[in-house]
């Protein structure tokens, strides 16, 4: 079939009924608070899942203000003020998120700068920007399959059962099973992408703590556990682990030498190889 200026319309009409409106506001809002500057510096693709985040609760919000207006009875406009309404929120929505987008590629580089780390570039935001949309209309199809899912069961039990228990099996059974889908594969991706954001941010040496000498400590020259490895939190807990004296002038009584054990995210490549170094 040819494309023509019908059948575009006919597209942005199906596309303004699967999307609200309200929702897209409201989750663009949210959307902008999330690239708003914070302490720590975030990767491209792990800012990208937090925004696409953002929007998707925002959209949910906004999308369930919008029921619930609906279900009240409340005034509502009519078609054609509806369709120009939409059409306007759109450009808004689009218009909002560029300018954060753009701006937040800045204040990411103000952060950086002021921790010595490399700037982002362009493609940097645009991964940004790419990540959030995939994570947000992921999550929304995953949505809409899941209500598909449930009426889909609710409607096949409704053979045996009344509708209301019907309704509540149903929103189990749908629940159970998108729970074990999300689960197994959604978080645990997420928890990989924040362990390498982190990872970068722990990489940074502070040129006021320096490397300890005593041989007895983690990150000395002779220890199993690199000294650049322990991350920015475990060279300041090493640093500060106090001396025998310190300790018996508080207890009062002699002291052993005390013992502390860190290992960083970069120290190994996996949890089971961190424990290994701990432990020997």
């Amino acid at each position: 079939m040819p494309i023509n200026r019908w059948t575009i319309r006919r597209l942005l009409r199906r596309a303004g009924h699967y999307f609200h409106s309200t929702g897209l506001l409201l989750g663009t809002l949210f959307f902008a608070l999330s690239l708003s500057p914070s302490l720590v510096p975030r990767m491209g693709a792990m800012q990208g899942l937090l925004s696409g985040l953002s929007l998707l609760a925002g959209y949910g919000i906004g999308a369930a203000l919008y029921h619930l207006w609906v279900y009240f009875h409340l005034p509502r406009f009519n078609a054609r003020v509806l369709w120009r309404l939409q059409w306007l929120a759109g450009a808004i929505c689009l218009a909002i998120a560029v300018l954060f987008i753009w701006q937040a590629g800045e204040w990411q580089n103000e952060l950086r700068r002021l921790m010595g780390m490399n700037e982002i570039s362009g493609v940097q935001i645009s991964t940004i920007g790419l990540v959030a949309l995939l994570v947000f209309l992921s999550l929304l199809a995953l949505a809409h399959l899941f209500v598909r899912t449930f009426r889909f069961l609710s409607a096949r039990l409704q053979r045996f059962v009344p509708a209301r228990v019907s309704h509540l099996i149903g929103l189990l059974l749908a629940f159970a099973l998108f729970w074990s889908i999300i689960d197994g594969v959604f978080f645990t991706r997420a928890f990989q992408a924040a362990d390498r954001s982190y990872q970068q941010i722990d990489e940074l040496i502070e040129p006021e703590i320096a490397q300890p000498l005593d041989a007895g400590l983690v990150g000395s020259a002779q220890s199993l556990i690199a000294w650049e490895s322990l991350g920015r939190q475990g060279r300041r807990y090493i640093s500060a682990t106090p001396t025998v004296e310190q300790i018996a002038s508080v207890s009062g009584a002699p002291a052993m030498r005390p013992i502390r054990v860190y290992v960083g995210l970069n120290s190994a490549a996996s949890n089971a190889a961190r424990a290994d170094l701990a432990l020997r």
